[in-house]
């Protein structure tokens, strides 16, 4: 073989060879394209698939926001009704509380007006009837004497079945005592006292008027305490309370009977009002 045969046969081989190795590696560039797509493919489909949960949990979080807000919105709703409801029924209540108390004030305002009236109308009769006759003075004193024995039941029936004064109880309640005693002076003391009550550490002396004046109360302090430790020394170590009981009082005398911390028993209607907040002990 000539020697340019045989280059030529060189030649055709490593172009034969060059041509299978660029098939091969068009192969090869052709499967890594591929590949290269198949991956771009997926990380789209993964990229879909996380938009697509993202969408989703976006979604459900704004219907959890929403719910929430709805229920916000019905509790403030249902507070507001019961809040409207509260208020409703407490207007209501103070308008008959308001009412009640008006109906009771007007109806013991109607009492006492009539108790006044019908004491105004009895002392006016009694004025009319025995002022200035000489003539009828027994009748008159007779009179009142009847007039202190009924005031006197009627305020010790009252005490007797309480049995309490000023918040206390009492065991033992006594009408009308009296007593006197002659002192180793020689001196003559005399107690009479309406209404006593007594327990083991505290006596009340109830001093009983059909109508009440000043100097009853001043005797009562300054006279009728002194001569009942006197007369019955077995109490002298008690606690001592006093009370005042009438069917009126002169002006000013029920005042100046509270300023002394002595309790005041007075008609209220058809029952006897006793107030004996704050007494004294004397």
């Amino acid at each position: 073989m000539e020697r340019w045969e045989r280059e030529l046969a060189e030649i055709r081989a490593i172009m034969a060879d060059t041509a299978k190795r660029d098939a091969e590696a068009r192969v090869e560039a052709d499967r890594r394209a591929a590949e290269a797509d198949r991956r771009a493919a997926e990380a789209d489909k993964r990229a879909a698939e996380a938009d697509r949960r993202a969408a989703e949990a976006r979604a459900e979080t704004d219907r959890r926001a929403a719910e929430a807000d709805r229920r916000a919105a019905e509790d403030d709703k249902r507070a507001a009704e019961a809040k409207a409801e509260t208020d409703r029924r407490a207007a209501e209540a103070k308008v008959e509380a308001d009412r009640r108390a008006a109906e009771a004030k007007a109806e013991a305002d109607k009492h006492a007006a009539e108790v006044n009236r019908t004491i105004a109308e009895i002392r006016k009769m009694v004025d009319k009837t025995f002022g200035g006759i000489d003539e009828l003075r027994a009748e008159t004193r007779g009179i009142g004497e009847s007039n202190g024995k009924f005031s006197e039941t009627y305020f010790y029936n009252t005490l007797f079945d309480s049995m309490r004064f000023g918040g206390m109880d009492f065991d033992r309640v006594d009408k009308g005592l009296k007593r006197a005693q002659r002192t180793p002076e020689g001196t003559k003391v005399v107690g009479e006292y309406d209404v006593v009550m007594y327990n083991g550490d505290a006596i009340v002396l109830i001093e009983v008027k059909y109508r009440v004046r000043k100097e009853d109360i001043t005797n009562l302090v300054d006279k009728q305490i002194s001569n009942f430790k006197h007369l019955f020394p077995q109490y002298a170590n008690h606690r001592f309370y006093l009370g005042i009981a009438g069917l009126s009082f002169e002006e000013k005398v029920e005042a100046e009977a509270l300023c002394r911390g002595i309790g005041i028993l007075r008609p209220k209607g058809e029952n006897v009002e006793i107030l004996d907040q704050n007494l004294k002990i004397y």
